[in-house]
């Protein structure tokens, strides 16, 4: 049976890891392998670098929303978050994804993506806790009540009724 979802995940990591190894080839054709090399790893460092400040500040973000006397914190959990992709695309070896990374960190490219990610996630998620059970954030509407629960006996109408004994 052929699938119809489109384009498979497998398909897109393969053909991905095949550009970045032919851009890697015609960089290190250019500028040798040895500083191809040194660029990979610098731009490996610096992802892992970039990815432990994001990852830092989102939950301090994420903590100063569920806690309104904690010290302010500068930008959107959201905006880290894209920060962090960043230094994901940056931490992946090669130059394609590198490219990736470097546009995520463009604060004039992140900010409609922060604006698209919002409402892509508004329109899917109906609410967000804290640890503790704190909201930080709910869709307006909220989560729809429980229904009350009564407790008794079942009576089956469906069945014929079963001799006592």
């Amino acid at each position: 049976m052929r699938d119809t979802r489109g384009v498979r995940p497998r398909t897109v990591v393969l053909l991905a890891s095949i550009a970045e190894l032919l851009v890697l080839l015609a960089v290190a054709h250019v500028i040798g392998w040895g500083l191809t090399a040194l660029a990979v790893l610098v731009s490996t460092v610096a992802g892992l670098a970039l990815m432990r400040s994001a990852g830092a500040a989102g939950f301090a973000a994420l903590r100063a929303q569920a806690t309104p006397q904690a010290s302010p914190v500068v930008g959107s959990p959201a905006d880290h978050a894209w920060r962090f992709a960043a230094g994901v695309a940056l931490a992946v070896p090669g130059f394609l994804s590198d490219l990736v990374g470097l546009v995520l960190l463009a604060p004039f490219l992140r900010r409609p993506l922060v604006a698209i990610g919002s409402a892509w996630v508004a329109r899917r998620v109906v609410a967000v806790t804290a640890p503790g059970g704190g909201v930080l954030w709910e869709r307006e509407g909220g989560p729809q009540p429980t229904p009350t629960v009564i407790r008794g006996e079942v009576v089956r109408e469906d069945l014929p009724p079963t001799p006592p004994g």
